[in-house]
């Protein structure tokens, strides 16, 4: 099952936590789609959206692989909250520019992490706590980029334009800065 192909002024992909709060702003007109490989956050998403009544604001969808069931070119926005680093990179923005419509935007938010950072004492111990205390292999598996490594992805796969704002400095000597990312196809 897909969804059908709609006009692109009216559509958002987004997690199922941000879907919900755009939709109970009622200041979004259009209609918002979420996709999720995790069966119970969707779950719990719909659940949420009932009790608020926002069904008809709404649609969730499970997926479990990278393909997004739309046709090509079907929304205007996509976003992506801290999810890209659980996927490999250029498969997951290949499928971001293949989704949005002319002159479509794609905003990420992710943590950037220097490539020198990514081998340091810390994130090995991470690595390891992830893996064998909290038993979390997605994401210990993770990878994430720093800032011109990203840049680069996103060009790659043929944005045409990349804009990247540091939303935190590390406070804790901790390598990484949460940032927002916006490219435009």
């Amino acid at each position: 099952h897909s969804f059908p192909a709609c006009g692109s002024r009216e559509i958002a992909f987004l997690p199922a936590t941000f879907a919900l709060r755009l939709a109970a702003r009622k200041s979004f007109a259009g209609r918002i789609y979420s996709f999720d490989n995790n069966v119970t956050l969707i779950e719990r998403a719909k659940q949420r959206a009932a009790h608020l009544n926002l069904q008809q604001f709404l649609e969730f969808k499970h997926v479990p692989d990278a393909r997004v069931p739309v046709t090509d070119g079907f929304g205007e926005l996509a976003v992506s909250i801290f999810d890209l680093h659980r996927h490999h990179a250029e498969q997951y923005l290949t499928e971001a520019m293949r989704i949005l419509s002319p002159n479509g935007y794609l905003v990420l938010a992710e943590l950037l992490v220097p490539r020198s950072a990514r081998h340091e004492f810390f994130w090995l111990m991470k690595n390891l706590h992830l893996r064998y205390v909290q038993k979390n292999p997605t994401e210990a598996r993770a990878v994430y980029y720093d800032r011109d490594e990203l840049i680069e992805l996103l060009f790659k796969v043929g944005f045409r334009q990349v804009v990247v704002q540091g939303l935190s400095t590390p406070s804790s000597g901790r390598p990484g800065i949460f940032s927002l990312i916006a490219a435009t196809k």
